[in-house]
């Protein structure tokens, strides 16, 4: 078995085990058997995310929500991204061999 097949199944178990089961960042990385795709996706994923903060930063400007639920709207949004971004880093490693 390669080493990036060993390290794909490595990383989707960890994202299991974290995750008991549940999707991570709106991509569940267990429907990918090749790390580039599931990349791909958390790029998709990356990109979605930044316009969402935008629509909800205009949303606020025009007044439509409150300071307090832009506020914890705002802070989903991020620990999501912060999540995407770690789970980028570790698929750009691996896809890149770097074992």
């Amino acid at each position: 078995m390669s080493t990036l097949r060993v390290a794909w199944i490595v990383l989707g178990t960890r994202l299991l085990i974290a995750q008991e089961g549940r999707y991570l960042m709106g991509v569940s990385l267990r429907d990918y058997k090749d790390p580039k795709d599931a990349l791909k996706a958390l790029e998709k994923r990356q990109k979605e995310l930044v316009k969402e903060l935008e629509e909800l930063i205009k949303k606020r400007e025009r007044g439509e929500i409150s300071e307090e639920e832009f506020n914890a709207q705002k802070v989903k949004i991020e620990r999501e991204y912060i999540e995407v971004m770690d789970r980028l880093a570790q698929l750009r490693f691996i896809v890149s061999g770097g074992f």
